[in-house]
C-alpha cells in the first residue's frame, strides 16, 4: 500500500529538485524522435542516460545490451534484445511508465492531405501540407 501526497512546485523549482535527485517520485514525458526502441531504451535505462541518472539506476548488464542493441543490424537479433530489455526493466522497475495518450484529430471532410503520424506530437499534425477542396 502507497500513500502519496501531490506538491505542486513551479517549474524550475521542479526541474532543479529533479536534477538534483532530491524528488523520490515524479512525472515526466519523453516524445519519439524517430521510431527505433532505441529512442527510448536508452534515455531510460542506460547509466548515461537522462532519466536513468535523475533516477540513480545504473545496472551494467542493461548497458552492455543497450549497447549491442543499438550496433546490431539483424532485426530479429534485435527484437530479442529490446524484448530482454523491457524484462529488465520491469524486474529493476526504475519507474513506472503511466500511459501513452491516444489522441484523436477530426476533420471538416473537404480537408484533404492529413497523413498520421504516430510518433508526431502536433494535436493536429503538420497543417501546412494540408489544403480545401470544394465539389
Amino acid at each position: 500500500e502507497f500513500k502519496v501526497g501531490i506538491q505542486v512546485q513551479q517549474w524550475p523549482t521542479f526541474l532543479r529538485g529533479m536534477y538534483m535527485q532530491l524528488l523520490p517520485l515524479f512525472v515526466i514525458g519523453w516524445l519519439a524522435d524517430y521510431p527505433d526502441p532505441h529512442n527510448f531504451v536508452y534515455p531510460y535505462m542506460h547509466s548515461s542516460g537522462d532519466f536513468s541518472e535523475w533516477q540513480s539506476y545504473s545496472n551494467p548488464e542493461v548497458d552492455a545490451l543497450i549497447e549491442q542493441g543499438i550496433a546490431t543490424v539483424d532485426l530479429a537479433e534485435r527484437q530479442a534484445i529490446y524484448y530482454q530489455l523491457q524484462e529488465l526493466y520491469i524486474e529493476d522497475v526504475p519507474s513506472f511508465i503511466l500511459a501513452q495518450l491516444v489522441g484523436r484529430r477530426y476533420f471538416r471532410d473537404w480537408v484533404q492531405g492529413f497523413v498520421f503520424n504516430s510518433i508526431d506530437p502536433a494535436e493536429i499534425g503538420h497543417v501546412y501540407v494540408l489544403s480545401k477542396e470544394y465539389e
